[in-house]
């Protein structure tokens, strides 16, 4: 499955962007550890997302239900494991949380799965990522 990610330099409040797009995703998708493809820049051990958006921009299924972790294939609720689940009643096409969310991992390690409600591997899903270094309250 082609990815490509993204992680921005911080801009003036030490916020930095990482965008994720995923080309042919599906339901069992695990994205991770997120780095930079060009210049291999990890996120923050410490760090707060102050923004999670993912859209569902093409692709057989019609929902998402996003969620976050610290290591690779992660059980979901694990809660020394488990960073952010869209926690939505019903997936949806599009998800947006703007509630900080704290996380560590020594390791700079984040994985994401969008988690597509079909098991084509057509979709493509763009995930935008505001993280802030440290804990931002």
């Amino acid at each position: 499955m082609p990815v490509t990610i993204s992680v921005g330099k911080p801009d003036s409040n030490g916020q930095l962007e990482v965008v994720i797009v995923e080309t042919g995703s599906r339901d069992t998708t695990e994205v991770g550890p997120i780095v930079d493809d060009d210049t291999g820049v990890k996120v923050p051990a410490r760090g707060t997302i102050m923004r999670f958006s993912a859209k569902l921009v093409s692709g057989t299924g019609t929902t998402i239900d996003p969620e976050m972790g610290t290591e690779a294939t992660w059980t979901t609720g694990d809660a020394l494991e488990e960073v952010l689940a869209s926690n939505a009643l019903a997936p949806i096409a599009q998800f947006s949380d703007q509630s900080p969310v704290r996380y560590f991992d020594s390791d700079r390690e984040l994985y994401l799965r969008s988690n597509p409600d079909d098991v084509a591997t057509d979709h493509e899903i763009r995930t935008t990522i505001l993280i802030k270094e440290g804990w931002e309250v």
